[in-house]
């Protein structure tokens, strides 16, 4: 296989082994990350039309 191919979906920086341990938190619903996202980040950084 050559290195030219790749597949879609996520692609991580592997030298990064800190961006690896949050990008892994963001499924386990009891880390410090996830709850971050959920109660901080998700409403200030993803805006929602809710007027429809």
């Amino acid at each position: 296989m050559s290195l030219s191919i790749r597949t879609f979906g996520w692609v991580q920086n592997p030298s990064s082994f800190s961006n690896l341990k949050k990008t892994v938190q963001i499924f386990d619903n009891k880390s410090e990350h996830y709850l971050e996202l959920k109660n901080k980040l998700v409403d200030e950084v993803i805006f929602f039309d809710l007027s429809n």
